[in-house]
């Protein structure tokens, strides 16, 4: 089976996982492993590749952004698979979406664009979130923030937490916390509101801040509708934000029943749309019990991470669905 993975190599961190999937998947006698940079997809006919024949070290993986290419058919391929994170090049989901009729995508890229919307969550996820609302109104966005006291924005297209807002009173005046921007300080919410909103010309989404986020934040894996694994992921620093790339560690978690029937009721949206893989987020809600935070359908990480962690043979079962699905196939 001839899979190609899509990816800018410099965009992951050393301990990020994607190197180590590409190296399984290198290994594996089933596959030939291909690698393209995300900034070279367009609608061509060809693509150019490189060919990875075995496990990478991570300067190796790096060193494939300079590689020589061989331009190859994107007919070449059985299956694709998407690992480029945010902020993608220009136009790129489009130009995959031009060569989806001869090879399959582990996620359909028209899929991803539409599944990223707010639209899109408004209709399927909405139901399962914490009280929050979809807004640039900033009449509207006070008048939640003063329902909640404490409020966290996520700007449109945020990734690995860094657009994620916590805002709350500070004395007689107000602060943002961001893990990039720092703790900012307002002296009126107005102000606060109008530099949040200069960051991204798309709505936020603005969520009811939730007291037990020092429990950390659950990722539950989910390949094909069948849940492969969850781990709990904490802030090191006993912060709000618990992403592995903002400094967070992690342990396995069980996934509950009130997971379960939240992936049960989303999956089905997600699947009519062609997309496979997906990074459920859950956050302690204040009564103890996990509620969604979102639902992640871009680039998914952390299948060898659960592996590193104690559960088996996980990315074992990535590869065999994937041959699964390349075996479907009928170009």
């Amino acid at each position: 089976m001839k899979l190609l993975c899509i990816t800018e190599p410099r965009t992951h961190p050393s301990f990020d996982t994607t190197v180590s999937l590409y190296s399984h998947f290198a290994e594996s006698s089933d596959i030939q492993l291909f690698h393209a940079l995300s900034t070279s997809v367009s609608a061509d006919s060809n693509v150019p590749v490189v060919a990875v024949p075995g496990a990478l070290r991570y300067e190796e993986f790096l060193a494939l952004e300079h590689a020589e290419t061989t331009d190859l058919a994107w007919e070449f391929f059985d299956v694709a698979f998407c690992r480029t994170d945010k902020p993608r090049p220009p136009k790129f989901h489009d130009f995959l979406e031009t060569h989806a009729n001869v090879v399959r995508f582990v996620n359909q890229p028209r899929g991803v664009e539409e599944a990223g919307s707010w639209d899109f969550s408004q209709k399927v996820v909405a139901g399962h979130l914490p009280d929050h609302i979809f807004s640039r109104d900033k009449e509207e966005i006070a008048d939640f923030f003063g329902q909640h006291g404490t409020i966290v924005a996520k700007q449109s297209g945020s990734y690995g937490g860094r657009e994620v807002s916590k805002i709350t009173r500070s004395g007689a005046g107000y602060t943002c916390d961001n893990i990039v921007r720092g703790l900012q300080e307002f002296s009126s919410l107005d102000g606060l509101i109008d530099e949040l909103l200069s960051r991204d010309a798309n709505a936020f989404q603005f969520v009811r801040y939730l007291k037990n986020i020092g429990a950390g934040d659950k990722r539950v894996l989910v390949v094909d509708g069948e849940i492969y694994g969850g781990y709990v992921r904490k802030s090191a620093s006993e912060g709000w934000v618990h992403n592995i790339s903002a400094g967070g560690t992690a342990e396995l978690s069980e996934i509950g029943s009130r997971e379960k029937e939240v992936i049960a009721d989303t999956v089905p949206a997600y699947r009519q749309l062609g997309i496979n893989t997906l990074g459920y987020d859950f956050l302690m809600d204040d009564d103890g019990s996990w509620i969604l935070s979102e639902i992640n359908a871009g680039n998914i990480g952390g299948y060898n991470r659960l592996e590193e962690l104690g559960a088996e043979g996980i990315l074992d079962r990535l590869s065999s669905w994937i041959l699964s699905f390349a075996a479907a196939t009928q170009k």
